[in-house]
């Protein structure tokens, strides 16, 4: 399974991602999405195509609702360079968030049981392997 190969459109990645346009371009300014890492490539001077592994990534940046979330971009940056470079997905790969998504504690966790009992009870667990093979769709 090749998660980097560019097929989607930047019409297509909003639409899917569920992200206005504005939100898009600031984590793009702000560089908080590895553009590079994970899959994309320029088609034209404004074109650009892009993999389902920054479908996933675009998703997953969405459930930290807030202001500080440097230790879960850096995390979900680690976690998707990893997967695109080793090409081997771990379907029930879950990260925990603190504070119900908006602390700035978070950690990862090879299945959702070993998150719950590790992690507190005041967590958000976004469940990155399953995201990332929905964002495969049929190209899965």
């Amino acid at each position: 399974m090749d998660f980097t190969a560019p097929i989607y459109s930047k019409s297509e990645i909003l639409t899917k991602a569920s992200i206005p346009n504005t939100t898009f371009n600031n984590w793009r300014i702000r560089r908080l999405v590895p553009f590079g890492d994970i899959g994309i490539k320029k088609e034209s001077l404004r074109t650009h195509k892009y993999s389902p592994l920054v479908l996933a990534y675009l998703i997953c940046l969405k459930y930290h609702t807030g202001s500080n979330r440097r230790q879960y971009v850096e995390t979900l940056k680690q976690v998707f360079r990893d997967l695109a470079s080793h090409k081997q997905l771990n379907e029930e790969l879950v990260i925990a968030i603190s504070g119900w998504g908006a602390g700035a504690d978070c950690g990862v966790f090879k299945d959702h049981a070993t998150a719950l009992s590790i992690g507190k009870r005041q967590s958000s667990y976004v469940h990155v392997g399953m995201i990332i093979k929905q964002s495969m769709g049929k190209y899965a």
